[in-house]
């Protein structure tokens, strides 16, 4: 058990680490909350959102979460896909660069 516990510790580290050196949105205050709900969409725990629900999902300025949405795809970490049966929805989804 105790081991158990240290793996998922140490795995939490890692993350921690990776977090801080690779995620590419400069202020980490508004970036934890960004990568929590891109884990969450990688890990199945949530659907994938569309722009304006990520967009309403955080409490912070429009301006912010545009620039947040902006340095994201630069970076390659979230992709945008239109939904089939509607093209005008489409969806953030992570991509295989973020979830390496």
């Amino acid at each position: 058990m105790a081991s158990k516990i240290r793996k998922m510790q140490l795995g939490l580290e890692d993350s921690y680490h990776w977090f801080l050196k690779e995620f590419p949105i400069g202020n980490k205050g508004f970036a934890f909350p960004v990568f929590f709900l891109l884990v969450k969409i990688a890990n199945g725990d949530v659907g994938p959102p569309t722009i304006n629900q990520f967009f309403l999902s955080f409490k912070f300025s429009g301006t912010a979460i545009r620039r947040i949405y902006r340095e994201l795809q630069e970076a390659e970490f979230i992709e945008v896909r239109t939904v089939l049966n509607d093209g005008r929805v489409k969806r953030i989804y992570p991509t295989k660069k973020f979830l390496k």
